[in-house]
């Protein structure tokens, strides 16, 4: 969902998902500047970071999506820049229309 604001200060979301009211629980919601179509997901073994953004890189904080775990770049041999098996911490930078997967160790 793409939200747009035309002035500063502060605003209202509103969810119209029914003729009738009912209660809605939304858990984990994150509202971040720019490009909407930025995801991570965690899996047991690992995180995948996804930018299907066409026209700009986005960044990823590890410390603030997992802080208690530790992540590594896969190794391959198609792509070595990429794929070098070395830690990552911090902020991760994705190309845009790229992904970045990472094993947990």
């Amino acid at each position: 969902m793409t939200l747009q604001t035309k002035s500063t200060g502060t605003g209202n979301i509103i969810f119209g998902l029914g003729a009738s009211a009912h209660t809605l629980w939304l858990n984990n919601v994150k509202i971040f500047k720019g490009c909407t179509d930025a995801f991570y997901r965690r899996y047991e073994n690992g995180l995948v970071l996804l930018n299907a953004c066409s026209k700009q890189a986005v960044s990823f904080d590890l410390a603030e999506i997992d802080p208690d775990n530790n992540y590594r770049k896969l190794k391959g041999l198609v792509d070595p820049v990429h794929n070098s098996g070395e830690l990552v911490q911090g902020i991760i930078e994705v190309a845009p229309l790229d992904a970045i997967f990472l094993k947990r160790i």
